[in-house]
């Protein structure tokens, strides 16, 4: 039969069903957090509209090959370490990055983070297969992927409401919240 059951309700339902759910929550979160310096520099900061022209070049080019290479690397990595490393390496930047320290040379960080976000959105199909089976994956993978539209109303939530109460830095480790709690 084509419906679901039980299996598929204990495989979602279960710790790494909500850890992969929040990783991509966090992958919202950073996406939105990148993009969001990215347009604040742009916006602010630079007055160079070919500079601007060229990094728009670059960021899908990096994204490119940050899936490409995550994706070597899942192929020869555990899931979860590079899960893990992921979350770090964005978060890190993101505490790098706080907007009060954004200058032209903020792209770097900008650009890193939008080639770990792609490489870790190559790595969420084969997790959701190794962890959760072949029994209606793509249902599966869907709803582990809806996790960033949350990661970025998360985000929205918190910058619009709280970013007039606290500083920058309160503000990124607010945002590093679903990271922090996917500790796969």
């Amino acid at each position: 039969s084509s419906g679901i059951n039980a299996e598929y309700g204990e495989k979602i339902f279960s710790p790494i069903g909500f850890t992969l759910f929040l990783t991509t929550i966090g992958i919202g979160v950073s996406s939105m957090c990148a993009f969001d310096l990215f347009k604040d520099f742009g916006l602010k900061k630079i007055r160079d509209d070919a500079f601007l022209n060229n990094i728009g070049i670059v960021i899908p080019i990096v994204g490119a090959v940050g899936r490409i290479a995550w994706g070597t690397l899942g192929d020869h990595m555990s899931l979860r370490t590079l899960f893990l490393v992921g979350n770090i390496m964005s978060f890190s930047l993101q505490v790098l990055m706080q907007p009060s320290r954004a200058n032209k040379y903020g792209y770097v960080f900008v650009t890193a983070v939008l080639s770990i976000m792609p490489g870790m959105m190559t790595l969420l199909p084969p997790s959701v297969k190794r962890f959760m089976g072949t029994r209606n994956i793509a249902l599966k993978y869907g709803i582990i992927l809806t996790g960033e539209v949350f990661g970025c109303m998360y985000y929205i939530l918190v910058t619009s409401v709280l970013q007039v109460y606290i500083s920058d830095m309160t503000l990124v480790l607010l945002l590093g919240v679903p990271a922090g709690m996917a500790k796969i």
